[in-house]
């Protein structure tokens, strides 16, 4: 049994030699191994027994047939992209429950591998807000990046019983089909369970109106999150609600994003 590598600047080769008659168990284990380790590291495979390279000894088969190929640089660079998730911050202050609760989610959605992007009111110079400066770099950054997101999750505190005006004039400078056909978590945080009717009857229809595909989302009392934990939500009911309701939009995200590039 033996193992040869051979590379130039266009290929790198792994050539296993199996002497011909042999295909006992532990030349299995060792074909398997140096193949393992030849396809791990970028290499091409080729087996040689007998007549020529690419004769598989029969125990070998099932093994090679199912072993994939590592991603391509440019294959992982595909799969980056196609997984970018936006995070919309409707509130003015940094130091909010809302905000604090979207960056746990965010890191929710790094643990499942997928690349996020934080974005947030105060992004945007306030004169541009108020102005309604649909030409500002900072709204055009803003609107691509919701535009090329295979999901968004937009969070807000209650402000009189409905999302904070600085989110809704951030809102109003997106394209009117920014949204088309992309999951969107939203998520608001209120002073009591009454405010719960700012998310079915303020947020969501809004994201309604960039044509989002809006899930059913997260409402939070204020008084179930502490700012200051690295896990935010004290409840443990609300916290697996939390977890669910992230989970389901990442798969979401992957199904439809499979179907369109099926």
């Amino acid at each position: 049994m033996a193992l040869r590598s051979l590379s130039n600047q266009q290929t790198a080769v792994c050539m296993v030699l199996i002497p011909e008659g042999r295909n006992r168990p532990e030349d299995e284990k060792t074909v398997r191994q140096q193949s393992v380790y030849a396809l791990r590291s970028g290499s091409s495979l080729i087996l040689s027994m007998g007549e020529g390279p690419f004769c598989i000894p029969h125990p070998f088969r099932n093994f090679f047939s199912g072993i994939r190929q590592p991603e391509s640089p440019v294959q992982s660079e595909r799969m980056i992209n196609m997984t970018e998730i936006v995070i919309i911050s409707g509130s003015p202050n940094a130091a909010s429950r809302s905000e604090r609760v979207l960056g746990y989610i965010g890191g929710l959605l790094e643990d499942k591998h997928f690349t996020v992007t934080h974005l947030s009111v105060r992004d945007i110079p306030a004169e541009v807000l108020f102005s309604a400066d649909f030409s500002h770099p900072s709204v055009s950054d803003a609107a691509g990046k919701v535009r090329r997101a295979k999901g968004v999750i937009v969070g807000s505190p209650v402000y009189k019983a409905s999302y904070s005006g600085v989110l809704k004039a951030f809102i109003d400078l997106l394209p009117q089909d920014v949204l088309e056909s992309t999951p969107v978590l939203p998520l608001m945080t209120g002073g009591s369970p009454g405010h719960l009717l700012a998310l079915e009857y303020a947020l969501k229809p809004l994201l309604s109106t960039l044509k989002g595909h809006a899930l059913k989302g997260i409402y939070l009392t204020d008084d179930v999150i502490d700012k200051n934990l690295d896990i935010p939500v004290l409840d443990g009911d609300c916290l697996a609600r939390v977890e669910k309701q992230t989970a389901y939009f990442a798969e979401l995200v992957r199904r439809q994003h499979s179907r369109t590039h099926a």
